[in-house]
């Protein structure tokens, strides 16, 4: 898999390194390149971040920062949504409930919220079936905490949210 990673300071890259135990980074203006091992995040000058996550799940989870927060994770929201996880059961609905609690989307009716969700998620407004079929979920008992996860695990979040959050399913 390949994925290049262009921000202010540094364009790369990335790709899984020959013997598969890492991601090797080919820097494009000069060539040079370099092998990381065991990384979780890279945090670049610009204060822009990039997330590995080893699963699915960790996606999902690096994908609803943006949907609920409109920005890039911090090393302390990935560490502390990873050690979560990685719990025997893990408290999803408290996660979720923190995503709400602090995106300040909490107080906004349904319709500013599927809207703010969208404009976070994909940087457009839901149209009117969207918006609709959002409303109607909202309206059956839906959490909104759930609908986060709805729209960062579909295929349009992974690809616009894709140079921020990388899944590696598994190799890293």
């Amino acid at each position: 898999m390949k994925q290049s990673l262009s921000h202010a300071f540094w364009d790369v890259l990335c790709c899984k390194s020959p013997n598969g135990n890492g991601i090797e980074q080919t820097q494009l203006t000069d060539g040079s390149m370099s092998t990381l091992k065991n990384v979780e995040m890279i945090a670049f000058d610009s204060g822009e971040t990039v997330v590995f996550a080893h699963n699915q799940t960790e996606g999902i989870l690096g994908r609803l920062v943006h949907t609920f927060l409109d920005k890039n994770a911090t090393a302390e929201q990935w560490h502390t949504g990873v050690d979560l996880l990685a719990q025997d059961t893990p408290p999803v609905q408290e996660i979720l409930d923190w995503f709400v609690a602090n995106s300040g989307l909490a107080n906004l009716n349904d319709t500013d919220y599927v809207q703010a969700l969208y404009q976070n998620t994909f940087h457009h407004a839901a149209d009117a079936t969207q918006l609709h079929d959002a409303l109607d979920s909202l309206n059956n008992g839906v959490d909104r905490g759930w609908l986060g996860v709805e729209l960062a695990q579909t295929q349009e979040a992974v690809t616009l949210i894709g140079s921020q959050v990388v899944v590696m399913d598994g190799w890293m």
